[in-house]
C-alpha cells in the first residue's frame, strides 16, 4: 500500500508541474502578449506537440512495454535512434508547415530546435515511466516546466514578453535543462548502442504512434486547421479556451503514467478481472470529481476570464462553456486507450482513432467555412462523444480473462 501510495502521489505530483506551467502561462504569457502573438504560438506549441507525439507513440510506448517487463536493452536502441530521425523529418516539415499556417518562420526554427533537444529527454522519461520511477520523472519535467516558468517571469520581469518569439525562446531553454537533467538521471540514453528489436518496435509502434497522434492531435491539433481558414488573431480565444480545457486533462494522464505499465504487467500475470476492477474504480472517481467542479467552471468562468486573462478574452467564454462538455468524455478516451495499449493491443484501438480523426478534420473543413468558430467546439464535442462509446465497447470486449488465467 504503501508503494503504491508512494507512487501516486509522485505521478500526481509529474502532473501538477504542467498545471503550474499552464497558470503561468495563462497569467503571465496570454495576458501580455498580442492576440495575433498568441494565436501564432499556439499553432507553433501546437506542431510540437504533434510531433513529439508522434515519436513517443511511435518509439516510446514499445521502450515502456519492453522495459516494464525488464528488457530495456531490447528497446533502447530502436528508441532512440528512431526517435532522432523522427525529429529531424518533422522538423524539417515544420519549417514547411509552420510558415504556410502564419505561424512564422522564426517560430519555425525555433519548434525544430525544441524537438531534436527533446530527443534524449523523453527517452529517460519514458525509461523513469517504465520502471515507476515517478520521482526520477517529477525531476525531469521539472526541468521543462518549472524551468520555462521562471523563463516566462524573467521576460516579464525585464520587459521581454512582448512576443511569441519570446515564449517559444523560454520552451527551448526549458528543454536543454531538462534533457540535462534526464541524461544526469539516465545516462544510459547516451550510450544506446545498435543492439535491439528494432521489428517487434516497429510492429508495436506503428499502431501506438497513430494514437498518441490522434490523442494530442484531438487536444490541440485542431489549432493548425483553423489557421487555414482564420488570422491568429481570430483563433486566438478559441485557443485560449482549448488552453483551459488541457488543464482537465492533467488528471487523466496522471493516471495514465501508472495504467499503461500496469495493465503491462497485470496482463502478462493473468490478472485481468483485478485491472478491470482497477480501471472501474479510477474511471468511476475522475467523473464524479468532474461534476462539481464542471458546475463551478461553467458559471465563474465570465467572471474568472477576463480576471485571469484579460478583458481581451471575454469572448472565449462562449468557446469554453462548450467544449467543457468533452472533459467528461476524455478520461474514457484516454484511461481505455491506455489500457488496451498495456495489455498489447494497440491496433485494436486505431480504427476507433482513426473514426474519430476523420470526423473531426471532415466536419471542421466543411462546417468552419459555414458556420464559424463555434463550429470547431461542436466538431470536438461530437469526436470526443463517439470515440468514447467506441472505447467503452472495446474494453469489454478485450479486457477478457483467458480460461488459463489465475483467478485475480
Amino acid at each position: 500500500m504503501n508503494s503504491l501510495l508512494h507512487r501516486a502521489g509522485g505521478s500526481l505530483a509529474v502532473k501538477t508541474l504542467p498545471a503550474l506551467y499552464g497558470a503561468g502561462l495563462i497569467l503571465l504569457v496570454v495576458r501580455a502578449i498580442p492576440l495575433a502573438d498568441f494565436g501564432r504560438y499556439g499553432m507553433a506549441i501546437a506542431y510540437v506537440n504533434l510531433a513529439t507525439a508522434l515519436s513517443r507513440g511511435l518509439w516510446g510506448v514499445p521502450l515502456v512495454l519492453r522495459a516494464a517487463r525488464g528488457e530495456r536493452t531490447e528497446g533502447l536502441a530502436p528508441a532512440f535512434w528512431m526517435s532522432g530521425l523522427t525529429a529531424l523529418v518533422t522538423a524539417g516539415l515544420g519549417m514547411i508547415i509552420l510558415p504556410l499556417v502564419g505561424a512564422g518562420f522564426k517560430l519555425a526554427l525555433i519548434g525544430s530546435a525544441i524537438l531534436i533537444v527533446m530527443v534524449p529527454r523523453d527517452i529517460a522519461l519514458l525509461l523513469t515511466q517504465a520502471t515507476s520511477r515517478v520521482w526520477a520523472a517529477f525531476v525531469i519535467e521539472c526541468g521543462y516546466f518549472i524551468g520555462a516558468l521562471a523563463g516566462f517571469v524573467l521576460l516579464t520581469l525585464v520587459g521581454k514578453m512582448h512576443t511569441a518569439e519570446a515564449v517559444m525562446l523560454a520552451n527551448l531553454g526549458a528543454a536543454v535543462i531538462s534533457a540535462v537533467l534526464a541524461v544526469c538521471l539516465e545516462p544510459c540514453v547516451l550510450r544506446p548502442g545498435t543492439r535491439g528489436d528494432w521489428k517487434g518496435t516497429a510492429r508495436v509502434g506503428r499502431w501506438a504512434g497513430t494514437l498518441a497522434l490522434g490523442e494530442v492531435y484531438l487536444q490541440q491539433g485542431d489549432s493548425l486547421v483553423l489557421g487555414v481558414f482564420f488570422k491568429a488573431e481570430a483563433i486566438a480565444p478559441y485557443i485560449a479556451a482549448r488552453t483551459i480545457l488541457r488543464m482537465y486533462t492533467l488528471l487523466s494522464q496522471a493516471v495514465n503514467f501508472l495504467v499503461l505499465p500496469s495493465a503491462s504487467r497485470l496482463y502478462a500475470d493473468g490478472r485481468v478481472l483485478h485491472l478491470r476492477r482497477r480501471l472501474r474504480t479510477i474511471l468511476r472517481t475522475l467523473l464524479l470529481l468532474l461534476i462539481p467542479f464542471n458546475i463551478f467552471m461553467w458559471f465563474a468562468c465570465p467572471t474568472l476570464f477576463p480576471l485571469f486573462l484579460g478583458e481581451k478574452y471575454v469572448s472565449a467564454v462562449p468557446f469554453f462553456r462548450l467544449i467543457i462538455v468533452v472533459t467528461f468524455f476524455e478520461p474514457i478516451c484516454s484511461v481505455l486507450t491506455n489500457a488496451v495499449v498495456g495489455i498489447g493491443k494497440p491496433q485494436r484501438v486505431v480504427p476507433i482513432q482513426l473514426t474519430g480523426l476523420a470526423l473531426n478534420t471532415a466536419a471542421n473543413l466543411a462546417l468552419l467555412p459555414l458556420a464559424g468558430l463555434k463550429a470547431a467546439a461542436g466538431v470536438l464535442i461530437a469526436t470526443y462523444g463517439v470515440m468514447a462509446v467506441g472505447m467503452i465497447r472495446l474494453a469489454r470486449s478485450n479486457l477478457v480473462p483467458d480460461e488459463t488465467s489465475p483467478p485475480s
